[in-house]
């Protein structure tokens, strides 16, 4: 779609997602200290973040600029409690991504890993949730997790000239459903099995243009959606070593079947994950929302549906962490590399989003440009 260049731009917005197997560098962990010798970041990912948004915040402003980590911000587990031999690893993570939004407006929200992938629905997997709240809350200056900590929103903040983020944490909602006792005071008897009502009250034409925000995303073209090949079913280790060529011819298909089949709360196809999946569809109105975007898959992609909406799936913030992605229909561009996508708001109310990759010589490169225009 056609990009105006007369608009004039009034917002950007970087959406990086599991971020959390950032690459650091020195022994300083400390908030701030230098992961080399010279200050730079080690990761080349974050390195690209923090230049773009420097480069933003000079075209717009500090309070026009943002950066949303969109969940699994701390590998494998989670932030593990204090003593626990991991933890300093965990808050030098964390202290990257605070360290490279630089002086943009910050926001977090929580994946599956953040919730502690071995036992992410339950009091073991909140008390995770809490603690990278809790860590947020005391170490990054103006920052704000939302949903907060252990709920399922959505949560409504006003950003920008039109925006309006909406946010959503699958993993609160499943928690709110399954264990509601121990949902957090704070957002317990508000969410949950009401998010598609409120969804609708937050949908309403009053001129601001919602753009969803959550970990897990609602189309995605990699393996979490379900996207298996001849190649998974007869060599199914290469998926999580790439030079694993042992075949398994028979057995091996145990493996995406299972995914296809919803083993797996952190696959599309299981049921837990669709309902959720089928309440913010059903809570979408003529107006709402224009773009929806999330993590989850190590990839970047961007769809746009029969609908005119777009779903940006920019979950390749960690250069270890990549996965691949298979051609769907609804795709206008997906690689398996690392990096971001940025959102840019300009003065005509037009959204462009722009694909950020790492090049072989980990040098970001603008590699994909769309727009649209919010009804």
């Amino acid at each position: 779609m056609y990009c105006s260049q007369f608009a004039r731009q009034t917002a950007s917005v970087l959406l990086v997602g599991d971020a959390g197997a950032a690459t650091l560098g020195g022994a300083d962990t400390t908030l701030g200290g230098a992961d080399t010798t010279d200050g730079a970041f080690a990761d080349p990912v974050l390195r690209a973040v923090r230049a773009d948004v420097d480069e933003q915040i000079a075209r717009v402003g500090r309070d026009r600029t943002a950066v949303v980590y969109l969940g699994d911000n701390v590998y494998p587990a989670g932030l593990v409690p204090e003593g626990h031999r991991d933890r300093a690893h965990g808050e030098a993570v964390l202290n990257e991504q605070i360290r490279a939004s630089g002086d943009a407006v910050l926001f977090f929200t929580l994946g599956n890993h953040d919730w502690n992938e071995s036992d992410p629905v339950g009091p073991r997997g909140r008390d995770r949730a809490l603690l990278e709240g809790h860590y947020l809350q005391g170490h990054a200056v103006g920052a704000r997790l939302l949903p907060p900590a252990g709920c399922a929103g959505p949560r409504v903040v006003e950003f920008g000239q039109n925006l309006r983020f909406v946010f959503i944490d699958l993993m609160g909602w499943l928690l709110a459903i399954g264990h509601p006792d121990q949902v957090p005071a704070s957002c317990r008897h508000r969410e949950s099995e009401r998010i598609e009502a409120a969804l609708r009250e937050v949908y309403r034409a009053d001129g601001r243009t919602e753009i969803l925000l959550m970990h897990h995303p609602l189309v995605t073209a990699g393996p979490h959606g379900g996207n298996f090949t001849w190649k998974q079913h007869v060599f199914p280790l290469t998926d999580f070593w790439p030079h694993a060529w042992i075949p398994l011819p028979g057995v091996g298909s145990l493996y995406p079947l299972s995914r296809q089949w919803g083993v797996t709360n952190t696959d599309l196809s299981n049921k837990d994950y669709q309902r959720l999946v089928e309440k913010l569809i059903a809570a979408q109105t003529f107006h709402s929302p224009a773009i929806l975007a999330a993590g989850h898959e190590h990839s970047l992609q961007i769809h746009r549906n029969q609908q005119d909406r777009i779903q940006v799936v920019s979950g390749a913030g960690s250069v270890s962490k990549v996965d691949r992605v298979e051609a769907m229909d609804s795709l206008l561009m997906a690689i398996a590399a690392p990096g971001y996508v940025r959102l840019d708001e300009y003065d005509d109310r037009s959204l462009r989003l722009t694909m950020v990759a790492l090049q072989d010589d980990d040098r970001p490169r603008e590699i994909f440009q769309t727009c649209t225009t919010p009804r």
